[in-house]
């Protein structure tokens, strides 16, 4: 779980939900949301790679390589890197890169 009080991603996240709820196309993110498909991948990269200390990430589909390959270089260069993805009905690809993470010290929580 994550408590997050910062008004900006509060109002992100119902934004988000709202939108979600309604049917309509998700908004544009701002503060520190991430969400699909509008901001995710150029965001997560950039975020991973600026990372000094940590990095916890949950996805339910963990397939894309260079994302692995930030996670992975951000643990080689000290972060603490945890990575939670489903513990059942997982595909190839991601059981493939939860693999892969924890042979380089990833975290890795199904």
């Amino acid at each position: 779980m994550v408590v997050d009080d910062d008004p900006r991603d509060v109002a992100a996240a119902e934004a988000l939900f709202r939108a979600d709820l309604a049917g309509a196309s998700a908004p544009g993110t701002a503060g520190r949301l991430l969400a699909s498909p509008t901001s995710t991948r150029p965001a997560l990269l950039e975020a991973i790679g600026r990372a000094s200390r940590a990095v916890a990430v949950e996805m339910e589909e963990l397939s894309d390589a260079g994302i692995v390959d930030a996670l992975a270089a951000a643990r080689a260069r000290g972060c603490a890197v945890s990575v939670a993805v489903p513990g059942t009905g997982t595909s190839a690809a991601t059981a493939g890169a939860a693999r892969r993470l924890g042979d380089a010290g990833v975290d890795v929580r199904f």
